[in-house]
């Protein structure tokens, strides 16, 4: 099967060559459209014109976890299947997000800040271990079952989470509760939000949500820029109802905007949160091996 790869440079090389060794005739860059299977990475966004330039298209394989830029509707209508990777890069999220509620939890941030000012630690600022915090959770799939098992290994002895869409509580652990928003918003001081974009998630943590949390609190945001709505997240920064959030995504990429990276009490990153060596190789390799599993019957 025709097969295009509009980017090659973001598909590890070890995908391309699985691809090559079961025999996809692979069009790299350029003009593909009359493949039948295109390599879409995250970045790449499958917009209805996008995909109409496709007319023998069955196939988008999305080398990455979120297709909220791929046009679901069209697909729909010709029977496009779309191909991700869910859960490859989860475990680099759940890192991410210690890391961060580490560097929150003892206000780095802030005394990273005095220090480029020319100050010294001051003893406001002087933060918690992060074992003393209760942590709570916002999204408890993937990405949150593996971030309560890390944060219970360093010694995290309270875990609060709320998912909607979750049919049955895992029992990880008798330290994790599941509650519902407003009681995980008023218990943790320590907030991580990982759940999808979607048209009923815009906008999820706006100003009401950050009312119920306590004075002082910290939010770490993995999910999708539009989760979150960043006017109200810097007036919550502005009104010391978060003393600090470490954002990854933001609703204008790859141009966020200035204010709230320029913020004293962020911390910001391009959206890596799932990137690491391993995981990259794996959100390249995970729907490539589904793309073969469902064309093998095929001649390809």
């Amino acid at each position: 099967m025709n097969t295009h790869i509009p980017h090659p440079e973001q598909l590890h090389p070890d995908a391309l060559q699985l691809l090559k060794e079961h025999n996809f005739s692979i069009i790299e860059g350029g003009d593909g459209y009359n493949a039948e299977i295109v390599i879409s990475p995250v970045s790449h966004s499958m917009t209805c014109d996008e995909v109409e330039k496709y007319p023998n298209l069955k196939y988008i394989v999305r080398t990455g976890v979120g297709t909220d830029n791929i046009d679901g509707i069209i697909c729909g209508e010709r029977s496009i299947e779309i191909i991700n990777a869910p859960g490859s890069n989860a475990f680099a999220v759940a890192e991410y997000v210690v890391t961060m509620m580490l560097t929150l939890s003892r206000n780095i941030h802030l005394l990273s800040g005095e220090l480029w000012k020319g100050g010294w630690r001051q003893p406001e600022f002087i933060g918690n271990d992060l074992k003393d915090n209760i942590v709570g959770l916002i999204g408890f799939g993937a990405i949150g079952q593996h971030l309560a098992k890390l944060l219970l290994s360093v010694g995290v002895e309270r875990i609060v989470y709320y998912d909607k869409h979750l049919d049955d509580d895992p029992q990880i652990d008798e330290r994790i509760v599941r509650l519902n928003l407003n009681e995980v918003l008023a218990t943790a001081k320590l907030i991580s939000i990982q759940i999808p974009l979607l048209p009923e998630t815009k906008g999820f943590l706006s100003m009401k949500e950050f009312e119920l949390m306590q004075k002082g609190s910290y939010l770490v945001n993995v999910s999708r820029g539009g989760v979150v709505n960043e006017d109200d997240l810097l007036t919550a920064l502005n009104e010391t109802i978060l003393m600090g959030a470490a954002v990854d995504v933001f609703e204008n990429e790859p141009n966020p905007r200035r204010d709230l990276i320029d913020h004293p009490k962020t911390i910001c990153t391009p959206h890596v949160a799932g990137y690491s060596q391993s995981s990259q190789r794996e959100m390249s390799m995970a729907p490539i091996r589904e793309l073969i599993k469902r064309t093998e019957s095929l001649d390809v």
